[in-house]
């Protein structure tokens, strides 16, 4: 949805060099968020990452931000072992990205909401809560 500027790209393949997979973080220190997220949304979100943090991946500290990249060896390994094909899917990525033993750099970014983005925090909540239930269970 472009919410992190394609002049960022450099940045993340500068950290491709040395890591398996780079994937921005809007709460890093250095990060510049332009245009925060509804509240209500922004707290969901972190809510989710912590959630992913306990139950599937820890120390991964934006979980749902959508600017990642993959070297190609391990993006054929992790998104060939996928299961969930909704919400919870970049956290079943990040899951399987640990479970292969895979380096992850966490990088800062500019980053501004695209309000056309749209998510049902409800409907979409539970079964993202149920999907990492999934993911660390079965």
């Amino acid at each position: 949805d472009f919410s992190t500027p394609i002049t960022e790209l450099p940045k993340l393949l500068r950290s491709l060099k040395d890591s398996h997979i780079a994937i921005g973080v809007r709460r890093h220190p250095e990060s510049q968020v332009v245009k925060h997220q509804p509240f209500f949304r922004e707290f969901l979100g972190q809510v989710f990452t912590k959630l992913t943090n306990w139950l599937v991946c820890p120390r991964i500290y934006d979980v749902t931000c959508g600017f990642k990249g993959f070297q190609r060896q391990a993006a054929r390994k992790i998104f060939s072992q996928t299961k969930i094909n909704r919400w919870a899917f970049d956290a079943e990525i990040l899951y399987l990205a640990k479970k292969n033993k895979c380096k992850i750099a966490q990088i800062p970014i500019v980053w501004s909401d695209n309000h056309a983005t749209k998510v049902n925090l409800f409907g979409d909540g539970w079964r993202a809560f149920w999907d990492l239930v999934r993911i660390r269970f079965f």
